[in-house]
């Protein structure tokens, strides 16, 4: 091998190494807070729309749409596609659950308060969905699965998070 190959073959392990380590470093952090960030101004238009009287803060949409907002932010670093297949195989339309916030929505009489609310959650869907697409292919490194200390094998480092809303889903 000559010199010039060696240094070549130097500069390819550099260059896939440096893009190891930015699509899962760097890219997926970017993602989970920008959508934090979009979420939490939707919350405040939320809030705007309470305030100037559109929906009320005792309503139970308000609140529904608040947690469901609040659950997004803190929860985006749970968001991957896997995470979210796996939870909807697990609510699956015969468990009896009550129907989803949007039809709630989709339900309200219409005005402005219906229109403002509906973007809202379509908006947080999006985000959410844009994080899953962005997010999940370059999530899949190994860091993503730890050893439990018991012989139980293998579990996904956020798999509380769903397994509570699991229960939820289950038990509503």
């Amino acid at each position: 091998m000559t010199v010039e190959g060696f240094v070549d073959v130097i500069q390819i392990l550099i260059a896939a190494a440096v893009l190891i380590w930015f699509f899962s470093g760097p890219w997926p952090s970017f993602w989970v807070d920008m959508s934090r960030q979009r979420c939490f101004e939707l919350r405040d238009r939320l809030f705007l729309l309470a305030v100037d009287g559109g929906i009320g803060f005792d309503d139970p949409l308000y609140r529904r749409t608040r947690e469901w907002l609040n659950a997004c932010i803190t929860h985006a670093h749970d968001m991957k596609l896997w995470n979210v297949m796996a939870f909807i195989l697990a609510c699956r339309p015969d468990t009896g659950r009550r129907p989803g916030l949007l039809a709630d929505i989709l339900g309200m009489p219409d005005g402005p308060a219906k229109t403002e609310l509906r973007e809202i959650v379509e908006q947080g869907l999006r985000i959410q969905v844009e994080l899953m697409l962005a997010r999940s292919p370059f999530s899949w490194r190994s860091r993503y699965w730890r050893r439990c200390s018991s012989w139980s094998g293998w579990r996904p480092i956020g798999s509380e998070t769903f397994t509570v809303a699991w229960l939820r889903c289950r038990s509503a």
